[in-house]
């Protein structure tokens, strides 16, 4: 079965916003909206994910499914085998749904499967600038025939 169909039908659930993969050494790959700000969060969040997996598997027997609420949102995480399998939907989305979608996404998902998807965008580096302004000559202003 196509991967990239699996994760398309994840993203069409009404109020899915952004699907992502971690693997253990990042972001493996995303289906997320335009907004760069989440793009930039992406291995912020993988590691508050990892801690929280761990923390939990310490404590508990191994728990793969946790549902995070939020005020308008809410996310899914579910792990299968090596990654860690994230969706972010609204409130209007029904949770049973995306765990039906995301149940045959996760017994699809290995590194084979992975290879076969475009990787992840990477965030546009930012140019280095330099502590000062740059320095361009200034006319010079007068007022009543005398320069200031």
């Amino acid at each position: 079965m196509e991967i990239a169909r699996l994760f398309d039908n994840i993203t069409a659930l009404a109020g899915v916003e952004a699907v992502w993969v971690f693997g253990s050494e990042g972001v493996a790959h995303t289906h997320l909206p335009p907004d760069q700000t989440a793009r930039d969060r992406l291995d912020e969040v993988r590691s508050h994910v990892a801690s929280m997996y761990a923390a939990m598997d310490a404590q508990l027997p191994a728990i793969d499914d946790h549902l995070l609420v939020f005020d308008a949102r809410w996310l899914l995480l579910r792990r299968a085998g090596d990654y860690v399998l994230a969706v972010i939907a609204s409130d209007a989305t029904s949770p049973a749904a995306v765990r039906m979608v995301t149940k045959i996404l996760a017994r699809h998902l290995n590194a084979a499967a992975i290879g076969t998807l475009q990787p992840p965008l990477q965030p546009e580096p930012v140019a280095p600038h330099d502590d000062e302004p740059p320095t361009a000559e200034r006319p010079v202003r007068m007022y009543r025939g005398q320069p200031y």
